[in-house]
């Protein structure tokens, strides 16, 4: 839980930075629009499907239902995943862009 809002902090201070640079900017953006998408997502379904998991064995719910959410869960937190990976290289990109193209 600590990790995100530095991260978070960590892509505006980056933005700001970079505000000048027309490409940084985009690419810095992007990346983090959708860290706070998937943030956002993880609160609204994969927070409360951990409590609920927590709190199974008073829930009533069949074994069946928790494996199948189980699957669920895993198989949505690893798109979750594969979209962070991905939306970092723009940052890679960002990073590797030359100050000098900063006018184009």
């Amino acid at each position: 839980m600590f990790i995100h809002p530095v991260l978070v902090l960590s892509l505006i201070v980056s933005l700001a930075a970079n505000w000048s640079d027309a490409m940084r900017r985009k690419l810095i953006a992007s990346t983090l629009v959708v860290y706070i998408a998937i943030i956002i997502i993880s609160m609204i379904y994969f927070v409360p499907q951990l409590a609920e998991f927590h709190n199974s064995p008073r829930s009533g719910i069949s074994s069946a239902e928790w494996i199948e959410r189980g699957q669920r869960w895993q198989q949505l937190s690893w798109i979750r995943g594969a979209a962070l990976f991905v939306f970092a290289f723009p940052l890679l990109v960002a990073l590797a862009r030359s100050s000098k193209n900063a006018d184009s």
